[in-house]
């Protein structure tokens, strides 16, 4: 009898664990298809059927933890650390338990766990677990700074006419009251939640602002429906009507780029008018596009060029989703090129957006320094090659996922989030909304109207002469001072001006060298034109240019002129930067040594009627020289006598602006934006002074300086560290002693950034003293 009692045991044991597998088998396969909650409801049957079966404790970790039920998660993790077989067959578990502990805001135990997770003997030290952790590690103080200061953006839930209990994501402003969005829904669900529908699939659907309600209007289809295959992500094409871009599923389960064109029609939807896909079109980078997964692209329209932006884990990335981009030319996109690693990292980065009305682009990524999951991040520098990013910071940023953020001109736009207070239908917030943000509008400073009438009238007559005289003035090659590495020159322009005249044989000779006839006479009439409509215009332009700025001088105002230099690339750039100034200086000589003897008191700033001109210097040198012009030593013809090598060797006027009175110094701006801020505080007569710089925050985060080092005892900054709110400005005095000084100098000062960036201010000035 007991041998038939074992035996009918063991037969609904084998029973149990059999069915058990099968379970197993459906949770497999939902949570490769990223079904994480169906996952963890197939795994609880098989967990129920059969409790032994240990192996199901990490996956019900995973399917938990992968929906964003953390609570849940913890429970089998921690089942894990109780467990000495469990750790030593699931190493990671502390990474995710780390992850979670991040996820729901302890940022404590999350890195007590991570660094656990690094100190274990079995981790793979080349795992993507590891290097995650490390990176942890690494942006702790980051995160802290993060958490301290909020930005002021106001963020609110679409609501639920267009957010439901599925994934609503990836906005795409048509208008100020139109979006196209992606959304997974289904129509067949079961008493558990577990989704029973066959064509469980993403669309692209509209939504419409009516009321002050966004509400989704209707599904955009193709003609042809594409059964059984998912289509999200979308862009408009700016530069061509109705053209459309998204991202279609493949046989191989992977995303392709495509292209559509919409067209409008009558319809039943809320807005009267439907949008119809036309035929679909697949966009080709290379012959094994069908391999990975491309998503997420945004196309832009710049300088006449069209690029197209995307995420994708094509080979020859940093990590798993890259961002990209693509040149259109002559018809077909270009060979992808890679962002860099700035912004790609071993993570994910996604959903890149770049704004060209104030030319910042955005993504988010999971990787870098953040508030948990994915966050959304701006890209200092030029889009192709940016410097760094910068965290958005909180509001816009929370610890759950936060991405493809899509601004709507300066102060609004959308976003995607799964945070707190997102519609769900299951027992955690699993899924994403899309989000509304609004920054504050910036209020304009009340102003005494009757200076501001003054001060624009003055203005508008400052920027007429800029635009009317377009001042620019040349000069023979190398010229003045040749084969010189000096900035200055003991020459004025005129005098450099004169030198050029008594070239012009020469440049006659070689224009019409090895020509004959009539293509002799049209070589040198080609190079006389180019003396008579630019060299000659030039000192001519100057000379009622400086009729018109006396006059402003003479009336008391302060002014500060900008003149940008520029040389052939014949010499190598670095020279080319100090030729530019040595030109730009013989103007300022011009100024000092005047006819009239007017403007050298409003230069030195001794003028009675407290008038004042102050030059600043923009030495561009060969970087913006013409690519078409030849940098040949040898064949000088086309190098230094061709008009459109002559072209390049100029200087120009390029704005006239005020100086507002701030006193004996004046304030200079630095714009935190950039890398490196130069200026020339020209020639002082005092060795101790004190000197306002304004630090101008246009980011919109906050900023936070955390190190300001002056680089030697001569400069001392009044400040050590200092917050800049965003869109704000942060005064900045330094105290300069310069005993033991003359001449000129050149002092850079470093500020650190709490993200660890530095940004370098150069300053260069002349003491007209005698060394105490």
């Amino acid at each position: 009898m007991k041998i038939l009692i074992v035996a009918i045991l063991f037969f609904v044991n084998f029973l149990a664990f059999s069915q058990a597998k099968v379970w197993v088998r459906f949770g497999d396969e939902a949570l490769e298809e990223g079904d994480n909650y169906s996952a963890s409801k197939f795994y609880l049957k098989a967990f129920a059927e059969d409790s032994t079966y240990e192996a199901l404790v990490f996956k019900l970790g995973l399917s938990f933890k992968g929906y964003h039920n953390y609570k849940k998660a913890l429970v089998y993790f921690k089942r894990i650390e109780k467990s000495p077989e469990l750790k030593l067959v699931h190493p990671t578990y502390q990474f995710h338990i780390a992850e979670i502990y991040k996820n729901i805001g302890d940022y404590d135990k999350s890195v007590l766990f991570f660094k656990n997770y690094t100190r274990n003997n079995g981790v793979n030290t080349r795992s993507f677990e590891y290097l995650k952790a490390k990176n942890e590690l690494k942006n702790y103080d980051k995160v802290q700074l993060l958490l301290q200061d909020t930005v002021d953006v106001e963020i609110k839930n679409l609501g639920f006419e267009i957010n439901t209990g599925a994934a609503e994501y990836y906005p795409v402003w048509l208008s100020d009251s139109t979006i196209l969005y992606s959304a997974l829904k289904t129509n067949k669900i079961s008493n558990e939640g577990v989704v029973e529908d066959e064509n469980y699939l993403i669309r692209i659907y509209s939504g419409i602002l009516k009321d002050s309600i966004w509400q989704s209007d209707e599904v955009i289809d193709s003609k042809k429906s594409t059964i059984n295959k998912s289509y999200t992500d979308g862009c408009i094409d700016n530069n061509e009507l109705g053209v459309f871009y998204f991202s279609k599923e493949n046989s191989e389960g992977n995303y392709q780029i495509v292209k559509t064109k919409f067209t409008a029609i009558e319809g039943k939807s809320q807005s009267g008018t439907q949008l119809k896909m036309d035929s679909i079109v697949s966009v080709v980078f290379s012959h094994d596009d069908y391999l990975y997964s491309y998503r997420n692209p945004f196309v832009i329209n710049v300088n006449n060029k069209k690029y197209m932006l995307f995420a994708s884990d094509r080979r020859g990335g940093r990590g798993k989703m890259d961002l990209w981009y693509s040149e259109f030319k002559r018809g077909v996109w270009g060979t992808p090129k890679n962002l860099g690693n700035k912004v790609n990292s071993p993570g994910n980065e996604v959903g890149p957006n770049y704004n060209l009305q104030t030319f910042k682009f955005h993504f988010a990524s999971d990787w870098h320094y953040n508030l948990g999951g994915f966050d959304v991040f701006e890209a200092i520098g030029f889009w192709k090659r940016p410097t760094s990013v910068i965290n958005k910071g909180i509001p816009i940023n929370s610890r759950a996922n936060d991405l493809y953020y899509a601004p709507r001109g300066f102060f609004k736009g959308m976003f995607t989030s799964a945070r707190a207070g997102t519609t769900t239908d299951k027992d955690a917030v699993c899924c994403n909304d899309l989000y509304s943000f609004a920054y504050p509008v910036p209020q304009p400073p009340k102003i005494d109207t009757t200076i501001l009438a003054s001060k624009e009238e003055v203005l508008l007559r400052l920027q007429k002469m800029v635009e009317e005289y377009h001042v620019t003035l040349y000069f023979h090659n190398d010229r003045p001072n040749p084969n010189n590495w000096d900035t200055i020159t003991p020459l004025t322009y005129l005098e450099s001006y004169e030198g050029y005249l008594d070239s012009m044989p020469t440049y006659y000779i070689e224009n019409s060298l090895g020509l004959h006839g009539e293509d002799s006479v049209k070589g040198c009439k080609h190079i006389q034109d180019f003396f008579d409509d630019y060299v000659h215009k030039g000192v001519e332009d100057l000379r009622v240019f400086l009729d018109e700025l006396i006059k402003e001088l003479d009336s008391g105002s302060k002014i500060q002129l900008s003149v940008k230099g520029y040389a052939s690339p014949l010499a190598k750039s670095n020279y080319n930067v100090n030729l530019t100034l040595r030109r730009i200086n013989s103007l300022e000589n011009y100024l000092e040594r005047h006819p009239s003897g007017r403007f050298g008191n409003y230069l030195n700033g001794t003028a009675k009627n407290g008038g004042l001109l102050k030059i600043v210097k923009i030495p561009f040198g060969e970087n913006r020289s013409d690519t078409v012009v030849s940098d040949d030593y040898y064949n000088t013809r086309h190098s230094v006598y061709s008009k459109e090598a002559s072209l390049e060797r100029k200087i120009e006027i390029i704005n006239l602006t005020l100086i507002e009175d701030l006193g004996p110094k004046m304030n200079y701006e630095i714009n935190l934006d950039s890398a490196i801020t130069s200026y020339d505080l020209g020639v002082l007569d005092t060795n101790e002074f004190s000197w306002r710089f304004n630090l101008v925050n246009r980011s919109d985060s906050l900023l936070k300086i955390v190190g300001i080092d002056p680089g030697c005892h001569c400069l001392k900054p009044k400040r050590k560290s200092l917050k800049i709110e965003s869109k704000e400005i942060e005064p900045l005095d330094i105290d300069f002693d310069l005993k033991g000084y003359s001449g000129k100098l050149g002092r850079k000062i470093e500020l650190t950034l709490a993200n660890g960036e530095k940004r370098i201010l150069i300053l260069y000035m002349e003491l007209k003293l005698q060394i105490d």
